[in-house]
């Protein structure tokens, strides 16, 4: 036996009942809940509150056991407290409740009593209760190690098949599935040619296809938190409403149920005196039709309309500066129309697109002059007016596809040539433009430009040291430091040894790394790293400013 298997042999107990079939779940006030098989324990074991989806029983864990038909106790553990991906509650088995192969066969074995009719033909899963659906992809997920069940022995056995093939317990358990019921834990293949192992999706393609769902099933959901809340929203309608069961092909009738459900739709529910007309509209179109072409048919009938548009008022759009800037928004409109109408055109031509959206977009494009400020165009002119190159430079001297738009109006009205041309020629075009004609004056401007831009780079420059030793103080601050019996943050601790005279500051390599230190000569050093170095280094660079050699 293995260490573990050890330990768990030594928390195992006589069984507290006789047990002749399955297992025994011992509740602390007394309670005997039996269970048919293995998953199914497991699955009572982890059944959870709804709306918090917390463990039900997760505050009884120390003091709940079970009694199995091998004679055995096993303690109910809490894998929140171990090392196991997620929060679960079960009990561990060892080698004396049998081989990998054993306990894998008798699940399969337990599950196949309610997968399997009393022909012998394999239920779909909307025929099972969703305990039962659930009890069958728990045999997998403790194949897998999911729910530690089994123990290290039992994990790392390979399991030889009839054809002699040696499977681990996960592909022998999904093997042994499929052989027993005709599928695993990923369920069977759905109409729509996917595999689903979601109890519900199964449900709700039965529902819509009109299947002889069975009472109890349907039972299972009659708590709306238990209806998928994203991608199915309208579960809830086929469950409730059974006049649209089979209404119309299952494709057709999730993607109306979807368009109906938007808000753009004038129409929120189905109901039996509504139905007639979407019958009509929906027989219009073959049964797969897709999402689009329900949307096409929708929109044309009137059922579903345009997205509200909210435009800014007319007050935020401001006032043009001069008449210059009452140009530069006009091209920059007639510049974003022609970009805009181009990428329609090219999207309706090159893929699939709703009447909806493209009439949406045609209608974005139509507010245009309602939706573009001044607030660029005036500062553009502004910069003109007051020949301030370093704004234009910023605007304007960028890459040839950049503020197309402005560019055309600044050629119209002064006379130069911004697109097309090389970057220096652009450059000396903007100062043309600013008033800087001649030689002379374009040098003086480009040398007073380079100046100020030097003096804001290094203004910005010493902002940011600032800024970093700023932050460098702060997360010293916030170290605790015991020095000589009295307690203090970081700075206050270099500022004491500073001020006793260790203030050279030396390093030596130790490995591939250099320590360092502030000492004073003669009479010790003390180490100084990370933002305690940062500072010491702040302190050493002020005292030869104050005290230059």
């Amino acid at each position: 036996m293995t260490q573990t298997s050890l330990q768990l042999v030594a928390q195992r107990k006589p069984a507290k009942c006789a047990v002749t079939k399955g297992y025994v779940l011992h509740l602390p006030d007394g309670t005997n809940l039996p269970f048919a098989s293995l998953p199914e324990l497991i699955v009572g074991l982890n059944k959870r509150d709804i709306s918090t989806n917390k463990l039900l029983l997760a505050d009884f864990v120390n003091t709940m056991e079970v009694s199995t038909q091998g004679g055995f106790c096993y303690p109910v553990r809490h894998s929140e407290f171990e090392q196991v991906a997620r929060n679960y509650l079960y009990i561990r088995l060892d080698e004396a409740d049998g081989s990998t192969k054993d306990i894998i066969d008798g699940m399969v074995r337990d599950v196949s009593n309610f997968a399997i009719d009393a022909n012998g033909v394999p239920l779909q899963v909307w025929q099972m209760r969703t305990t039962q659906w659930a009890a069958i992809e728990m045999v997998v997920h403790i194949a897998r190690r999911g729910v530690p069940v089994l123990c290290d022995w039992h994990n790392y056995q390979k399991i030889k098949t009839a054809d002699d093939r040696l499977l681990g317990p996960e592909d022998y358990a999904i093997a042994a599935l499929v052989r027993s019921i005709g599928m695993s834990n990923h369920g069977p293949v759905l109409p729509n040619g996917s595999t689903n192992s979601r109890h519900d999706v199964h449900v709700y393609y039965a529902l819509v296809q009109n299947k002889p769902v069975p009472q109890a099933v349907l039972d299972d959901y009659a708590d709306p938190q238990t209806w998928p809340r994203f991608d199915m929203r309208w579960f809830g309608e086929v469950l409730n409403k059974p006049f649209l069961r089979g209404c119309m092909h299952h494709e057709k009738l999730s993607n109306l149920l979807r368009m109906i459900k938007s808000p753009e739709s004038t129409v929120q529910e189905l109901t039996e005196l509504t139905l007639p007309r979407f019958l009509d509209l929906m027989g219009t179109i073959p049964d797969d039709a897709s999402q689009n072409t329900v949307d096409d048919v929708l929109y044309k009938a009137g059922i579903l309309k345009l997205r509200e548009q909210k435009l800014p008022a007319a007050e935020t759009l401001g006032l043009p500066f001069n008449a210059f800037a009452s140009e530069i928004r006009e091209q920059q409109i007639a510049v974003q129309t022609q970009a805009w109408r181009g990428q329609l055109q090219h999207d309706v031509a090159t893929r699939s697109m709703t009447l909806r959206e493209q009439a949406l977009r045609e209608q974005d494009i139509e507010n245009l002059p309602y939706s573009v400020g001044f607030k660029w165009a005036n500062r553009l002119a502004q910069a003109f007016e007051s020949r301030d190159v370093d704004q234009l430079l910023e605007m304007l001297d960028c890459a040839e596809e950049t503020n197309t738009a402005s560019k055309r109006a600044v050629e119209a009205k002064f006379g130069v040539k911004l697109r097309n041309v090389k970057a220096a020629a652009r450059r000396r075009a903007i100062y043309t433009a600013a008033g800087f004609v001649t030689d002379e004056e374009y040098v003086a401007a480009e040398k007073a430009h380079k100046e100020r831009k030097a003096d804001a780079l290094a203004a910005e420059k010493l902002v940011q040291a600032q800024r970093r030793e700023d932050e460098n103080l702060k997360n010293l601050k916030a170290q605790a430091f015991k020095f000589r019996d009295k307690s203090m943050n970081g700075v206050e601790f270099i500022d004491t040894i500073w001020a006793e005279g260790f203030t050279q500051l030396r390093s030596k390599k130790r490995g591939a790394c250099p320590t360092f230190f502030l000492e004073s000569p003669g009479r010790g050093c003390y180490v100084v790293k990370g933002a305690g170095l940062q500072y010491a280094r702040s302190l050493v660079a002020k005292a030869a400013v104050l005290s230059p050699a």
